[in-house]
Parts: structure tokens; sequence; C-alpha cells
């Protein structure tokens, strides 16, 4: 690592942006590409920092250590300080190694994250103002995006009213939009509970439909009650599979299946999941191939941290830890995994913030690895503590729990009205897999070209043949299946504005398997 990171001092060639045709310098990240593989940012520091000694007038030596700082967490300030440094001593000698548009690029994100929103559109629309080329036009816009989104966070907060709410704790609520249904766990009392010596009852799991507006009175979900505790972790997006904490073997994640019009018996996940250690929570993808899950086990980086494994024909993969991107020394809890896959919603109490437990979210970047949590933010974030963010990309709102000024017990639970204009843009599309016999297939390669934008997904069918994939309106696609590196079927559409926000694809047979 520490050889590769050498090289990169000494060849300044491989930091050369390419021309286009207008001469415009485009937008490469080779130096980014470069370091993330290292991933040695403290690295990098010391050695600018050393080279800065050298030539202390040098704007690339400059730009390199402010965006180690940028990648480094809690250290945006720093980021400022040195991208803005290098901004000052540009000038057109070093335009062969680096570009002007580069060094305003990253010091407008940086103002983003310091949540200076002001500074950082001006920067923007700077590098609008002056550069022709696509590909900066583009990231540009996409970091506009993200700095208003930040600051229209939301139009409204609601603690949902004593219908949900009660004197008790009430926290880990899943809404699921087709059927209007807010399951929840709450430690209320009810004829069964087991008082405990703060005041409150075991925890177990609630029902409460939306009626015309109205939610109705909160029901025990018998299926689930035991004289332990139970907890609501997440629903797969077609209802059919609920996720569970029980309280057993210092505490297991469960799964249960919704067939023939009922529960069936929650079933314990097995080794490597669940371990001789405790877990917490579990959040599965939309094909439920890959599961996000809190343990404290030993290999972490702290108490709880978040951990993925991955759905196999013959059980799950060992779990990962997701790194110091998402964990921390402290406590990560209810991880969040949206329907692309792509964003993790989870809280922690172990990075800085507002309070005790704040919600965060990470993105997985080109590289296949998260990218450095994000707050939320105030007034999602409070002084208390804020746990199990659940959006819900249907209705461009957001379920969690807080234990903040005015709640009625140890927790309530609040709905978030999101900015939803990116929301309202994107669908979800579910298939199926079959062969001549309408037997589902479970082993494809399926890949899906967003077109429009030039980017490539991948979809795995699930045992029953289902896949999932998002889409965007107003761009094209092209579904492609494969199986054994051979081409069995292609399809190329558009995603009108007018589609739902879940929608059933198209059943597939495949033939001359």
């Amino acid at each position: 690592m520490k050889k590769i990171l050498t090289l990169l001092f000494v060849s300044m060639h491989l930091l050369s942006l390419s021309q286009n045709n207008n001469g415009q310098s485009q937008l490469q990240f080779n130096y980014t590409e470069n370091i993330v593989f290292t991933e040695d940012f403290s690295g990098a520091i010391r050695m600018y920092k050393q080279m800065i000694s050298f030539d202390p007038k040098n704007p690339i030596f400059y730009y390199k250590l402010g965006f180690s700082y940028l990648n480094t967490f809690g250290k945006q300030d720093s980021a400022v300080i040195f991208l803005n440094k290098a901004n000052n001593l540009y000038n057109d000698d070093y335009r062969a190694d680096l570009s002007p548009f580069e060094i305003k690029f990253y010091l407008a994100r940086a103002y983003r994250l310091q949540e200076n929103t002001d500074s950082a559109i001006i920067l923007l629309e700077t590098i609008l103002a002056e550069t022709q080329n696509d590909q900066m036009v583009y990231a540009v816009n996409r970091e506009l995006d993200m700095v208003k989104l930040s600051v229209k966070n939301m139009f409204s907060i609601n603690d949902l009213d004593s219908v949900i709410n009660s004197s008790f704790s009430d926290h880990s609520p899943i809404y699921f939009e087709a059927e209007k249904l807010l399951i929840f766990t709450s430690r209320r009392y009810n004829s069964n509970s087991i008082k405990y010596d703060d005041g409150q009852y075991d925890e177990d799991i609630y029902y409460s439909k939306r009626i015309n507006g109205v939610w109705s009175s909160p029901i025990l979900f018998a299926d689930f009650y035991t004289p332990a505790n139970e907890a609501t972790s997440c629903l797969t997006p077609d209802g059919a599979e609920l996720v569970i904490y029980k309280d057993d073997d210092r505490g297991s994640i469960y799964i249960s299946s919704f067939v023939d019009d009922a529960w069936l018996e929650p079933v314990k996940l097995p080794s490597p999941i669940n371990s001789r250690h405790r877990e917490t929570h579990a959040s599965l993808t939309a094909d439920g191939n890959q599961m996000f899950f809190t343990s404290d086990r030993s290999g972490g980086m702290g108490g709880l941290d978040i951990w993925t494994s991955y759905k196999l024909s013959d059980g799950w993969t060992k779990p990962v830890n997701l790194g110091a991107a998402v964990n921390s020394r402290g406590d990560e809890d209810s991880p969040n995994i949206s329907l692309d896959g792509k964003t993790l919603y989870f809280s922690s109490d172990g990075r800085d913030g507002f309070g005790g437990f704040d919600i965060f979210r990470s993105t997985l970047n080109d590289f296949g690895t998260w990218n450095i949590s994000e707050n939320l933010g105030y007034p999602i974030n409070s002084i208390g503590d804020d746990i199990f963010f659940s959006p819900i990309l249907s209705t461009g709102t957001a379920f969690y729990s807080s234990f903040r000024s005015g709640t009625q017990g140890d927790a309530d639970i609040f709905v978030v009205y999101l900015d939803s204009t990116e929301l309202s843009t994107k669908s979800v599309n579910i298939g199926f897999l079959f062969d001549e016999n309408n037997v589902p297939i479970d082993t494809a390669e399926i890949i899906i070209y967003n077109k429009t934008k030039g980017q490539r997904f991948l979809a795995n069918p699930s045992a029953a043949g289902k896949f999932i994939f998002v889409t965007e309106a107003n761009n094209d696609y092209t579904l492609v299946i494969k199986r054994n590196n051979v081409v069995l079927f292609t399809d190329s559409f558009n995603m009108p504005d007018t589609v739902p926000k879940e929608m059933f694809y198209k059943n597939i047979v495949l033939t001359n398997l």
C-alpha cells in the first residue's frame, strides 16, 4: 500500500487531466481512483504536508491535501482551508496537471458538508458559467441537487398522534404503503405484558391501518407474541417477509413469511448471520439477496457495527464489516438499505452529531465501497436519540423514532415529509423469470443499462424467479439477461413520467436453456 502511494507522488503524469476538443479540462478523477484504491488518506495527508513544506506555493499539493481531508471523517473544515488555498494559488502554469474546475468542485462539496450552502452554490454556478464540458456539467448539476436537498431537507416533521404514540417507548416503524399498514414496536401495557424495573413493559409488535386518513387503534401482532422482547426490523417491498428481533441468545434476528394470508412461525437465521454475540437489527435489499445487520461480534470497530452478507443457494456468506466510512468506535444501529441498494440509512452515537443517536446516510460509490457517512441534520436529528429511519419511496416521506423534547414517552414515532423532487422520478419495477415448464429461474445475470445516463446496474433473481430494479422517469433503458455468458433475452424501453411508483415489469420465459 505504501509503495503504491509513493509511486503516486513521484509519477505526476498520472494526475494530468485529458483535454476535450474545446480545450476544456475533463474531469477524470485519476487521483481519486488511486487514492481510494489504497484507502490511505491519513498517509496522503502526512505526505502532502511534507511536500508543501518544500514547495509552499504549489496549488497541486494543497489540492491533494484538501481532497484527502475531504475524505476523512470530521475534517471538512481542514478540507475547506486547503482547497481554498489551492484555489487562490492556482494559475495557468498548472493547467496541464490540474483543472481549476476540479478544485472548485471539491471545495463546493466541502462547503456543502460544512453546511455552508451559499458558498457551495456560488462556486458550482461559477463552474457552470465557465465550462462547456459535458462531464463536468453533469457532475456539477448532481452536486447542486445534493446542495438543494440539504437546504430543503423536508417540508415538515410531525409527531404521530396519540393513537399511535403512547406514554411508553414506541419505535422501529415500518410502513407498507400498499396496505396503508404501519407495523411498529412498543413497550406499552397489554394483558400479557411483563413490567420491568424502569416502569415500562416488554417490547411487543403492533400494527395499525390508516383508513380515510385516520390511524386505527394499534393491535397486538399475536403471530409474533412471546413473553420475551420482540421488535420490528424490516419488511420486504412485496410485503412477503418480515424481519424481526428477539432477545434470545443475547439478541437474534428472525424472519417470517406471509403464506396463504397468514404469517408463519418466525425462523431464526442461521450462522453466520446470528452468532453467540448480540445481533439487534437487519435490513434486506429489495431482491432479498443481501442483508445489512448490526452485531457486536469480534472484528468490529466499536460496540454494535453494521455488517453485510449475501444469500447464496447454500446459505449466507461470511459477514463483512462496512468499515470506517460507516462504523465508528461507538454503536451503529437500525440499518435501512434503499430500494436500489445504493443508500444506507443508519443511526450512530459514535460520530459528531446533535445528541445521542443521530441518523446518517452513506452512499455506494463507483468503486463498490461506501462513502463517508453524512449526518441528515436538524430538525430530523435532535439533541436526543433519533433512530430507525425508514424512507418510503412512493410517498416522499420517512418514518422514524425519536426521543426529543415534547415526546409522550421515552420515544415517539415521527413522520417527516421529504423533498420529493428526486423521489418522484423513480419507480420500482418487479419482474419474474421462468423456464419453458413455468419453473422459476434463480440463476441468471440480469443487467440493466440506463442509456440516458450511461449507467449499468445488476439485479439477481430470487428463489421464486423474482427480480427488482429501479428506473427513473424520461430515461431510456436496455435490459439484458445472460446465462453462462450467453445472451438469452434483451428488451429496450423508455420510462415515461406517468408510471406508478411501483409497477409490474413482465414475466420472462427463457427457452433453450
